[in-house]
């Protein structure tokens, strides 16, 4: 956060355990449940090989963590 949502400060110790709860979710969901998903389409359905359907998962997990994160962890204070 030091330098990606640096303009995106929590409000108190409540904004923060807020922030870190919804940070545990939502990357532990999108990593879990995402290369699970993922690698289960690439591997078992499209027979692909293993190390590149991990690199791709990996990959895709990667940007919805991002994401998620812009979106739902880190969001724009409200104007008033």
């Amino acid at each position: 956060m030091r330098f990606t949502w640096q303009e995106r400060a929590a409000a108190g110790v409540g904004g923060e355990l807020r922030r870190l709860v919804r940070f545990h979710i939502s990357n532990g969901a999108t990593s879990i449940v995402g290369n699970l998903l993922l690698m289960r389409l690439l591997v078992g359905g499209m027979h692909m090989h293993v190390l590149p359907a991990n690199l791709l998962s990996v990959t895709a997990c990667a940007v919805a963590n991002f994401l998620s994160s812009d979106r739902w962890v880190f969001t724009r204070p409200v104007e008033r």
